[in-house]
């Protein structure tokens, strides 16, 4: 599947209104890191009380590595 950014996006809007709706990501262990799936891809994501920021996009296939979240926040 090629990735549609614009249709990506589009379902990364229910996130504003739902930020739970993604499941945990097994490999971080941390309730507030989440995910999505979007056809082939995996989109991680980091929810708090005001935000939703969007950590990675990946192919499913990819696992996202716990030390890659410590990176991203320093």
């Amino acid at each position: 599947m090629k990735l549609e950014w614009r249709e990506l996006f589009r379902a990364l809007e229910r996130l504003v209104t739902f930020p739970d709706s993604g499941r945990a990501v097994p490999e971080i262990g941390k309730p507030a890191i989440r995910k999505i799936i979007y056809g082939d891809y995996r989109v991680v994501y980091r929810r708090s009380p005001t935000r939703v920021s969007i950590v990675t996009v990946r192919h499913g296939r990819q696992r996202f590595d716990a030390t890659e979240l410590k990176r991203r926040q320093d």
